[in-house]
């Protein structure tokens, strides 16, 4: 019998949030490659929540699973892409702001 599971609906700083097993079931993924991307660095639960995650984790986890797929890419590769992909995201906000204040 397949166990359902509900989806935890509480907000943290206005996103979402939900369970380990709603990000396992979205992502489809087994509960266990969630932790150990968690035990790597590769994404965070909210802090003192034990394995609740703030919603946009999905699709971070399902960029590091297509960089692995689509370009054989190992995990510390993917966590390196995705922090410079965030690096230029916030300098291109960054210069945004600065040219608006110019």
């Amino acid at each position: 019998m397949k166990k359902k599971y509900s989806i935890l609906r509480i907000e943290f700083e206005d996103e979402p949030v939900i369970s380990l097993e709603e990000v396992s079931r979205r992502c489809g993924l087994h509960p266990s490659i969630i932790e150990h991307y968690v035990r790597m660095e590769l994404i965070s639960p909210v802090e003192n929540t034990g394995y609740l995650f703030k919603e946009s984790v999905v699709d971070k986890i399902k960029r590091i699973q297509r960089l692995k797929r689509d370009l054989g890419v190992n995990l510390i590769g993917a966590g390196i892409i995705l922090d410079l992909l965030d690096e230029i995201e916030r300098l291109k906000r960054e210069i945004s702001y600065l040219k608006r204040r110019w």
